[in-house]
């Protein structure tokens, strides 16, 4: 009986078995799509995350397990996979509605509009009648409308937008951009009744929660402000953004005893809980200074004395020792607590900032030896690969930055220092749209915070992207409106939109402000702002008024600087001659005296003021520079050299002046030497820009071996798409030697035209239209550099003769390869 039951058994395993061979791999993909909606049932979401992704292993084309793999990766937050899984369905099936609609608004949330419009378009096409698709399409062809400011099409589209949402109330996204374009105008009533009626409606969308403290700040309701944050906080009770954003209300109201109390309340004295000690600590660092911060550590370790934490709190202690100017002590003692405690919870962290130290005393082999040991132990460590990564960067070794910080990123997907540093190695490859991309997905990864948010609004102006730069930068607001970073760059960029209204509002919010870094700003902003106005009287009145309030002498020095800026000469020599009466110790307000003196065409006397600053001062660098500057502008060639010299002799660590010697180098002729410093100083700086421009074309200029030429492309692949004609010339010379002749004829027209008396630069665009075979181009321009008065340097002179020699002489059928 026992056998029998075991061979029947062993009978039945063996069909089963035989069943299952015989499903095919679309049957045993649908059997996971199956386990993975009723583990989705269960609440189980990452087991259900699993089970769909055995669908693509064995169907790749499985519509419903795509949608639902990216409908989840949405909603847990991780909208860079969701965005890429909702591509991926729409590349399969073009008419998919929810993945249109996906992408469309997420796009809409990035500033992406372009492939907003597309799969707006693709969804409307789709469902021409859902309300939603409609919406998509309101708000993108309201946003063609604005830039083109046709106001009339604005608000026939605003008009259809408010009949739309008041027949389907749950359109939460088109409720947003009611809310923003009332909100654009002034009417912030209007705005805050739609986001009301929205959390009514749609309480779990969260973006009416940071748009209605957006609007409270505008309408100056700083009760309503406290009381919503709190809300806020209740909703969400994890969400440590909106608390932070709590802290940062209380601290902009001067309130630093409620802030105190907030984050105070976190903490059970009762537990070992690190993380809302960790915030107490920092608070006070900030608020209170390093004694209150050293205080509370302290205070943290006797009333936890075995805590496992212990290590990491002694560690913190050597840190505040560290930035006090006890570097040595600071780092034996983290040494010391490394060796002691090996098996501690936080020892990687503990290592990694022994290594940062290490790298801020200019011990960067120690440094990197660390950081290797905890990849060592732990290849997945975020900070250390993204510390390492940071190395690699500055070493133009950005593939494999980008491997390690890809790495960095499956540890955590929203991490934006990540994105930061990814968006840093793309730029040094010269890849501004990969670097674009990363920039945006780092603001969305942080949740508009103003860092990342700034970082990504200028390099947007910096593209002539002055819409999306608004957008992000009003984002950031209302996560933080009393930001005055942000608010100063929002007033830049409205001045450079020459929207006097928005910036003078800008103004006036910053004049508000309780802070003086908001009123210096408020300052600075009403000064720009009257002079692009062209409203000359009143600029010179109002700085006038900050003078007479600020006995500092910088505010008293602007002064003079408009005075210069308007011509008034003799006004501008009486003030700084009084200015440098008051203050005879002040280099910069000597430098100034200077300056001015030169301006007004008293170069004799602007040297000897200088000569006097440099010994009075032998240490301030912007003297010596001055100095050097006017004497080779004068022609004292030789004047300039001695300067330079003694310069260098008082202050021999100064990367400004020792950039001005390997100029002069190269003036002189003494290449290899000009060289030799610039590699100097790249290696201490590889992210100083004018240097990297500097080293790479005297490489691709005087060095013919393969090597040379390769490392000028390594440095100079940041320069592709630049706008400055040097960079440009720079890039598009090392294309053309490289035989990349498209390329560089890219970078090289404009570099021509942007510097049309340099000869150097002509050459180049010359000898790629020749090698391009385009002969009578290259001829036009080579005689005209060859005629050039004053002639361009012997050597050029040389190649330039050599060249219309050889295309003359060249066949005109005959390419120039």
């Amino acid at each position: 009986m026992t056998i029998r039951r075991i061979a029947l058994g062993t009978t039945m395993a063996l069909a089963i078995s035989l069943l299952s061979a015989c499903q095919s791999s679309e049957e045993k993909a649908e059997a996971h799509y199956q386990a993975s909606l009723e583990l989705l049932q269960k609440g189980d979401t990452d087991r259900a995350l699993v089970e769909l992704r055995n669908v693509f292993q064995l169907n790749g084309q499985h519509r419903e397990a795509r949608q639902t793999y990216a409908r989840i990766q949405r909603e847990k937050g991780n909208l860079r996979e969701a965005y890429g899984q909702y591509l991926r369905l729409v590349e399969q099936y073009p008419d998919d509605f929810e993945g249109n609609v996906a992408l469309a608004e997420m796009a809409m949330t990035n500033g992406a509009w372009d492939d907003a419009e597309k799969y707006a378009a693709a969804a409307a096409k789709a469902k021409p009648e859902d309300a939603g698709a409609k919406a998509l399409v309101l708000i993108s062809d309201y946003r063609k409308a604005l830039l083109v400011k046709d106001d009339t099409i604005t608000d026939k589209l605003v008009t259809e937008a408010e009949t739309l949402l008041a027949a389907n109330p749950k359109l939460s996204l088109l409720r947003k951009f009611l809310a923003d374009e009332k909100s654009r105008k002034n009417d912030y009533a209007a705005a805050l009744t739609l986001i009301d009626e929205g959390i009514k409606v749609d309480p779990g969308y969260d973006d009416f929660y940071t748009l209605r403290l957006a609007l409270l700040y505008q309408m100056g309701e700083t009760d309503k402000i406290t009381e919503h944050l709190k809300a806020m906080i209740a909703r969400k009770p994890d969400d440590a953004k909106t608390r932070e954003m709590l802290i940062a209300w209380y601290m902009s109201q001067n309130n630093t005893e409620a802030a105190e109390q907030a984050i105070r309340a976190e903490i059970d004295p009762a537990k070992d809980d690190l993380p809302p000690r960790l915030r107490m600590i920092q608070f006070l660092l900030q608020t209170k200074g390093n004694d209150a911060a050293r205080a509370e550590i302290e205070g943290y370790i006797a009333a936890m004395p075995s805590s496992p934490h212990a290590p990491l709190l002694q560690s913190m202690l050597a840190g505040l020792d560290f930035e006090a100017g006890k570097q040595a002590e600071a780092i034996a003692a983290l040494q010391k607590i490394v060796e002691g405690n090996p098996t501690a919870p936080e020892i990687s962290a503990i290592r990694i900032s022994l290594a940062q130290m290490l790298s801020q005393t200019g011990n960067e082999v120690g440094a990197r030896a660390i950081v290797e040991e905890v990849l060592q132990a732990d290849a997945s460590n975020a900070q250390a690969l993204k510390l390492k990564a940071s190395w690699l960067i500055d070493d133009d070794k950005t593939g494999d930055a980008l491997i390690a910080l890809r790495t960095a990123l499956e540890q955590n997907p929203r991490d934006a220092e990540v994105m930061t540093l990814m968006a840093r190695a793309h730029e040094r490859e010269g890849n501004t749209e990969l670097m674009a991309d990363m920039l945006s997905q780092a603001v969305e990864a942080s949740g508009q915070a103003p860092a990342e948010s700034l970082r990504y609004a200028g390099l947007l102006q910096t593209q002539g992207k002055l819409q999306p730069s608004e957008d992000t930068l009003l984002n950031a607001l209302r996560r933080e409106p009393d930001n005055v970073d942000i608010l100063g760059a929002l007033g830049g960029l409205y001045l450079q939109m020459k929207d006097w209204g928005r910036a003078d509002h800008i103004v006036r919010t910053l004049e508000a402000g309780k802070t003086d870094a908001a009123h210096r700003t408020a300052d600075a902003l009403k000064a720009r702002l009257l002079a692009a106005s062209g409203q000359e009287t009143e600029l010179t009145q109002f700085l006038e008024g900050l003078a007479s309030q600020d006995s500092r002498p910088d505010a008293q020095m602007i002064l003079v600087r408009d005075a210069v800026r308007r011509g008034d000469y003799d006004q501008a020599l009486a003030q700084i001659a009084d200015l440098e009466t008051k203050y005879p110790d002040q280099p910069a307000v000597g430098l100034l005296h200077a300056l001015v003196l030169s301006s007004s065409n008293k170069v004799p006397e602007a040297i000897a003021r200088l000569q006097e600053l440099t010994i009075k001062a032998p240490t301030f660098e912007q003297g010596w520079l001055a100095l050097v500057n006017i004497q080779t502008a004068s022609g004292d060639a030789a004047g300039a050299a001695t300067s330079l010299d003694a310069s260098l002799q008082a202050v021999p660590a100064s990367k400004l002046l020792r950039w001005a010697k390997a100029g002069a180098l190269e003036r002189s002729g003494d290449v290899d030497g000009a060289i030799a410093l610039y590699e100097t100083l790249y290696t201490e700086d590889s992210n100083w820009l004018v240097v990297a421009n500097n080293l790479a074309s005297l490489l691709a200029d005087h060095r013919d071996d393969a090597a040379s030429l390769d490392r000028a492309y390594v440095i100079a692949r940041r320069l592709r798409g630049a706008d400055q004609p040097a960079f440009q010339d720079t890039y598009g010379w090392i294309s053309f030697r490289r035989g990349s002749l498209d390329e560089a004829l890219s970078a090289l027209e404009p570099a021509a035209k942007g510097l049309p008396d340099d000869p150097a630069v002509q050459y180049h665009l010359a000898m790629t239209y020749g090698a391009m075979g385009r002969k009578d181009e290259a001829l036009a321009i080579l005689n005209k550099v060859a005629s050039t008065v004053p002639a361009p340097p012997a050597a050029l002179a040389d190649k330039v003769q050599a060249e219309i020699t050889r295309l003359e002489t060249t066949p005109a059928t005959q390419g120039n390869n």
